[in-house]
């Protein structure tokens, strides 16, 4: 029997987070107060997995991209194929967890995509961020802690371990003047990493540009050691810098969502350039052939959905009304393009 893919859940903004707590507010009358988070760098590649089943099972190491299992001969920037060659490596690591388990990473380096720093190293790696085991019960637990991933892991001259950057950051979500305070820092953090990514730099040793950081909380027991994954992911969030934002927005961290006025603003706001780009990468393997236009256009409504709920709820749009210009516009740069 073939082992279910497990994906990596989808990380939402920084506003779409505020939200889901003023409506737990409103919906039960509980109150999370301040919660505490710590970043890391998100690295400009592609997402990918390595699932693992526990030792004895008939079934092999698997990988898989952001939306499917892969194989060297349909693969996704060659990361199958890197799988496959270090297939002992990733058999000893399933011999000494012995339960399912699946390591979450970004595969990244010269030729995965263009334009950051991580892409200057000369060749292809495994920037992990996450181990999540699957326990008998069938609680999954999420490791996400550099420390422990580091003893986790055995050593690999393709396989790193992203470390956490910066302080912790502390956010009430319901006083005003911390949500502002917490909004400049999160903006200046970005920033800095957007103007020269700190992995890269004490890593490779490589100047460049950054795509931005992910937030994890901390109140699950994420720094402690294993979390619940469904408490832990819900509370996550990225933030971009402005050269990878996927959605048209003035900063990379906002309080509220936007309100758009027309159907052809919100297509302006989240079909951008970058999305059509990770499309490119994520549903075609990165090549323009117009052999792969439906999936491009299936990961871009589905992308673009995923990520708009709150947007299209507070600027009175359904997706019905959008979809049909988010399919147009996504097929017509593709077009021109390929």
């Amino acid at each position: 029997m073939k082992m279910e893919m497990v994906k990596w859940t989808k990380i939402l903004g920084f506003h779409n987070l505020r939200k889901s707590v003023n409506l737990l507010k409103s919906r039960t009358g509980r109150e999370l107060g301040a919660l505490t988070f710590r970043g890391k760098v998100k690295i400009d590649g592609t997402n990918a997995g390595v699932r693992l089943p526990p030792k004895g099972d008939v079934l092999g190491v698997q990988a898989q991209s952001r939306t499917q299992d892969i194989n060297p001969g349909s693969d996704n920037a060659a990361f199958a194929a890197w799988v496959a060659e270090n297939e002992e490596y990733f058999e000893n690591m399933r011999e000494k967890l012995d339960l399912t388990t699946v390591i979450f990473g970004e595969w990244c380096g010269q030729g995965v995509q263009k334009g950051g720093a991580i892409h200057q190293i000369g060749r292809k790696v495994f920037a992990v961020f996450c181990v999540e085991i699957h326990q008998e019960d069938k609680e999954v637990r999420s490791i996400v802690d550099p420390n422990l991933l580091t003893a986790l892991l055995p050593d690999h001259p393709d396989v790193y371990v992203i470390p956490w950057e910066g302080d912790d950051i502390t956010i009430d979500f319901l006083d005003a003047e911390s949500l502002e305070q917490a909004v400049e820092e999160l903006n200046k953090r970005v920033s800095a990493v957007e103007a020269e990514d700190p992995f890269v730099k004490s890593t490779f040793d490589k100047s460049g540009v950054g795509e931005g950081l992910v937030f994890y909380p901390t109140v699950t027991g994420v720094l402690g050691g294993a979390a619940n994954r469904e408490e832990m992911t819900k509370m996550m969030f990225k933030a971009k810098g402005e050269k990878h934002r996927v959605v048209k927005q003035k900063k990379a961290v906002v309080v509220d969502v936007a309100v758009l006025a027309s159907v052809d603003a919100f297509v302006e706001t989240f079909v951008t350039e970058n999305r059509c780009q990770q499309a490119l990468t994520e549903a075609c393997g990165g090549e323009f052939d117009r052999k792969f236009t439906g999936k491009f256009l299936q990961w871009m409504a589905k992308d673009v959905l995923s990520e708009s709920a709150d947007e299209l709820e507070a600027s009175g749009l359904t997706w019905k009304q959008v979809a049909k210009k988010v399919q147009e516009v996504s097929r017509n740069w593709f077009f021109q393009n390929a």
